[in-house]
Protein backbone atom coordinates (compact mmCIF):
# COMPACT_ATOMS: atom_id res chain seq x y z
CA UNK A 1 0.00 0.00 0.00
CA UNK A 2 1.33 3.43 -0.95
CA UNK A 3 -0.22 4.95 2.17
CA UNK A 4 2.01 2.75 4.34
CA UNK A 5 5.16 3.88 2.56
CA UNK A 6 3.99 7.48 2.95
CA UNK A 7 3.26 7.10 6.68
CA UNK A 8 6.69 5.65 7.37
CA UNK A 9 8.57 8.52 5.71
CA UNK A 10 6.87 11.48 7.38
CA UNK A 11 7.06 13.30 10.68
CA UNK A 12 3.55 14.13 11.81
CA UNK A 13 4.13 16.37 14.83
CA UNK A 14 4.19 20.11 15.39
CA UNK A 15 7.51 21.89 16.00
CA UNK A 16 9.40 19.03 14.30
CA UNK A 17 9.19 16.93 17.44
CA UNK A 18 9.53 13.18 16.92
CA UNK A 19 9.08 9.76 18.48
CA UNK A 20 11.70 7.04 18.28
CA UNK A 21 10.82 4.20 15.90
CA UNK A 22 10.38 0.75 17.44
CA UNK A 23 10.04 -2.86 16.34
CA UNK A 24 6.80 -3.84 18.08
CA UNK A 25 3.75 -1.96 19.35
CA UNK A 26 0.52 -2.89 21.15
CA UNK A 27 -2.45 -0.62 20.39
CA UNK A 28 -5.16 -1.14 23.03
CA UNK A 29 -8.68 0.16 22.49
CA UNK A 30 -11.09 1.25 25.23
CA UNK A 31 -13.83 -1.22 24.26
CA UNK A 32 -15.44 -3.30 26.99
CA UNK A 33 -15.02 -6.43 24.86
CA UNK A 34 -11.48 -6.46 26.25
CA UNK A 35 -12.95 -7.82 29.48
CA UNK A 36 -13.91 -11.03 27.68
CA UNK A 37 -10.28 -12.12 27.25
CA UNK A 38 -6.96 -11.95 29.07
CA UNK A 39 -4.35 -10.27 26.85
CA UNK A 40 -1.90 -9.07 29.50
CA UNK A 41 1.09 -11.15 28.44
CA UNK A 42 0.71 -10.43 24.74
CA UNK A 43 0.14 -6.69 25.26
CA UNK A 44 3.04 -6.19 27.67
CA UNK A 45 5.41 -8.25 25.51
CA UNK A 46 5.68 -5.55 22.86
CA UNK A 47 8.21 -2.74 23.01
CA UNK A 48 5.64 0.01 23.45
CA UNK A 49 1.98 0.07 24.49
CA UNK A 50 -0.39 2.72 23.14
CA UNK A 51 -3.65 3.64 24.88
CA UNK A 52 -6.35 6.25 24.39
CA UNK A 53 -7.81 9.12 26.40
CA UNK A 54 -8.41 8.16 30.04
CA UNK A 55 -7.85 4.40 29.68
CA UNK A 56 -6.82 2.82 32.97
CA UNK A 57 -4.92 -0.35 33.75
CA UNK A 58 -5.29 -0.64 37.52
CA UNK A 59 -7.79 -3.36 38.30
CA UNK A 60 -7.89 -4.53 34.66
CA UNK A 61 -4.31 -5.74 34.25
CA UNK A 62 -5.09 -9.31 33.22
CA UNK A 63 -7.26 -8.00 30.38
CA UNK A 64 -5.38 -4.93 29.15
CA UNK A 65 -1.81 -5.21 30.43
CA UNK A 66 0.12 -2.98 32.80
CA UNK A 67 2.22 -0.55 30.79
CA UNK A 68 1.47 2.68 28.95
CA UNK A 69 4.16 4.32 26.85
CA UNK A 70 2.09 6.37 24.40
CA UNK A 71 -1.33 7.87 25.04
CA UNK A 72 -3.40 9.45 22.26
CA UNK A 73 -5.81 12.09 23.54
CA UNK A 74 -8.44 14.35 22.07
CA UNK A 75 -9.04 17.91 23.22
CA UNK A 76 -11.36 17.01 26.10
CA UNK A 77 -8.70 16.51 28.76
CA UNK A 78 -7.29 19.99 28.12
CA UNK A 79 -10.65 21.72 27.92
CA UNK A 80 -11.87 19.96 31.08
CA UNK A 81 -9.07 21.71 32.96
CA UNK A 82 -9.49 25.04 31.22
CA UNK A 83 -13.28 25.41 31.34
CA UNK A 84 -15.52 24.34 34.21
CA UNK A 85 -18.71 24.43 32.11
CA UNK A 86 -17.08 22.16 29.55
CA UNK A 87 -16.05 19.73 32.27
CA UNK A 88 -19.58 19.63 33.71
CA UNK A 89 -20.93 18.88 30.25
CA UNK A 90 -18.47 16.02 29.84
CA UNK A 91 -19.31 14.69 33.30
CA UNK A 92 -22.90 14.14 32.18
CA UNK A 93 -21.60 11.66 29.61
CA UNK A 94 -18.80 10.21 31.72
CA UNK A 95 -19.96 10.25 35.37
CA UNK A 96 -16.64 8.91 36.69
CA UNK A 97 -14.49 11.40 34.82
CA UNK A 98 -11.66 13.04 36.77
CA UNK A 99 -11.17 16.67 35.87
CA UNK A 100 -7.44 16.69 36.61
CA UNK A 101 -6.73 13.28 35.04
CA UNK A 102 -4.21 14.84 32.68
CA UNK A 103 -2.13 15.97 35.64
CA UNK A 104 -2.02 12.43 37.08
CA UNK A 105 -0.14 11.01 34.07
CA UNK A 106 3.61 10.50 34.26
CA UNK A 107 6.45 9.05 32.17
CA UNK A 108 4.34 8.85 29.01
CA UNK A 109 4.46 10.25 25.51
CA UNK A 110 1.15 12.11 25.22
CA UNK A 111 -0.10 12.81 21.72
CA UNK A 112 -2.99 15.21 21.20
CA UNK A 113 -5.02 14.42 18.11
CA UNK A 114 -6.78 17.75 17.74
CA UNK A 115 -7.41 20.05 14.81
CA UNK A 116 -4.02 21.80 14.48
CA UNK A 117 -5.70 25.06 13.50
CA UNK A 118 -7.00 25.36 17.07
CA UNK A 119 -3.38 25.67 18.32
CA UNK A 120 -4.27 24.33 21.74
CA UNK A 121 -0.55 23.97 22.41
CA UNK A 122 -0.31 27.76 22.39
CA UNK A 123 -3.69 28.70 23.83
CA UNK A 124 -3.21 26.43 26.84
CA UNK A 125 0.55 26.53 27.07
CA UNK A 126 0.45 26.70 30.88
CA UNK A 127 -1.47 23.43 31.08
CA UNK A 128 0.93 21.71 28.69
CA UNK A 129 3.96 22.89 30.67
CA UNK A 130 2.48 21.49 33.88
CA UNK A 131 1.85 18.12 32.18
CA UNK A 132 5.44 18.04 30.95
CA UNK A 133 6.73 18.72 34.46
CA UNK A 134 5.53 15.23 35.38
CA UNK A 135 8.11 13.60 33.08
CA UNK A 136 5.74 13.43 30.12
CA UNK A 137 6.59 14.25 26.51
CA UNK A 138 3.69 16.17 24.95
CA UNK A 139 3.15 16.22 21.18
CA UNK A 140 0.48 17.65 18.92
CA UNK A 141 -0.22 16.21 15.47
CA UNK A 142 0.44 18.58 12.59
CA UNK A 143 -1.83 19.63 9.76
CA UNK A 144 -0.38 17.09 7.34
CA UNK A 145 -1.26 14.15 9.56
CA UNK A 146 -4.69 15.55 10.40
CA UNK A 147 -5.45 16.04 6.69
CA UNK A 148 -4.29 12.51 5.82
CA UNK A 149 -6.60 11.07 8.49
CA UNK A 150 -9.60 13.02 7.21
CA UNK A 151 -8.84 12.15 3.60
CA UNK A 152 -8.60 8.44 4.41
CA UNK A 153 -11.83 8.71 6.40
CA UNK A 154 -13.87 10.34 3.61
CA UNK A 155 -13.66 13.78 5.20
CA UNK A 156 -14.86 12.71 8.64
CA UNK A 157 -13.02 13.57 11.84
CA UNK A 158 -10.77 10.58 12.59
CA UNK A 159 -11.42 8.80 15.86
CA UNK A 160 -8.53 8.48 18.28
CA UNK A 161 -8.46 4.79 17.41
CA UNK A 162 -7.89 5.37 13.70
CA UNK A 163 -5.34 8.11 14.37
CA UNK A 164 -3.53 5.86 16.83
CA UNK A 165 -3.31 2.99 14.38
CA UNK A 166 -1.93 5.29 11.66
CA UNK A 167 0.62 6.69 14.09
CA UNK A 168 1.58 3.17 15.13
CA UNK A 169 2.08 2.23 11.47
CA UNK A 170 4.35 5.25 11.06
CA UNK A 171 6.64 4.28 13.95
CA UNK A 172 6.53 0.48 14.35
CA UNK A 173 7.29 -2.58 12.23
CA UNK A 174 4.91 -4.98 14.00
CA UNK A 175 1.57 -3.80 15.34
CA UNK A 176 -0.85 -5.79 17.51
CA UNK A 177 -4.32 -4.25 17.96
CA UNK A 178 -6.58 -5.27 20.81
CA UNK A 179 -10.35 -4.88 21.17
CA UNK A 180 -11.13 -2.77 18.11
CA UNK A 181 -14.86 -3.12 17.42
CA UNK A 182 -15.84 0.31 15.99
CA UNK A 183 -19.11 0.26 17.93
CA UNK A 184 -20.17 -2.84 16.02
CA UNK A 185 -22.74 -4.09 18.55
CA UNK A 186 -24.44 -3.24 21.82
CA UNK A 187 -21.62 -4.82 23.83
CA UNK A 188 -19.22 -2.09 22.73
CA UNK A 189 -21.13 0.99 23.85
CA UNK A 190 -19.20 1.40 27.12
CA UNK A 191 -15.51 1.54 27.91
CA UNK A 192 -13.97 -1.36 29.80
CA UNK A 193 -13.23 0.96 32.72
CA UNK A 194 -16.37 3.14 32.76
CA UNK A 195 -20.02 3.44 31.78
CA UNK A 196 -21.02 6.05 29.21
CA UNK A 197 -24.33 7.91 29.49
CA UNK A 198 -25.98 8.64 26.13
CA UNK A 199 -27.34 12.01 27.23
CA UNK A 200 -28.91 14.78 25.15
CA UNK A 201 -29.02 12.53 22.11
CA UNK A 202 -25.24 12.36 21.86
CA UNK A 203 -23.97 9.67 19.51
CA UNK A 204 -20.25 9.29 18.67
CA UNK A 205 -21.28 8.06 15.22
CA UNK A 206 -22.42 11.59 14.40
CA UNK A 207 -18.86 12.89 14.14
CA UNK A 208 -17.00 9.72 13.10
CA UNK A 209 -17.56 7.28 10.26
CA UNK A 210 -16.92 4.06 12.17
CA UNK A 211 -18.12 1.87 9.33
CA UNK A 212 -15.40 3.27 7.06
CA UNK A 213 -12.81 3.13 9.84
CA UNK A 214 -13.64 -0.56 10.27
CA UNK A 215 -13.21 -1.01 6.52
CA UNK A 216 -9.74 0.59 6.70
CA UNK A 217 -8.86 -1.52 9.74
CA UNK A 218 -9.78 -4.70 7.88
CA UNK A 219 -7.73 -3.60 4.86
CA UNK A 220 -4.68 -3.17 7.07
CA UNK A 221 -5.36 -6.53 8.70
CA UNK A 222 -5.76 -8.37 5.39
CA UNK A 223 -2.54 -6.84 4.12
CA UNK A 224 -0.69 -8.09 7.21
CA UNK A 225 0.13 -4.57 8.37
CA UNK A 226 -1.60 -5.12 11.70
CA UNK A 227 -2.68 -8.13 13.74
CA UNK A 228 -6.06 -8.03 15.48
CA UNK A 229 -6.97 -9.64 18.80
Amino acid sequence: MKIIEYLKTKNFFEKNRTIKNVETCSVVSNSNVLLEKEHRIKIDANEIVMRFNMAKTEGFEKHVGTRTNIRVLNCHSILNLAKEDYFLQQKERFPNIERDYLYTLSNQTIIFKTDPSWRLDLVYEDIIKKVEENKNKVLFVNQEFYSVCKKLNKGYEPSNGLAGILLAISLSQKIDCFGFTFYGDNRTQDHYYEKIVRCNGYDPKQSHDFAHEKYLFNLFKQAGIIQAY
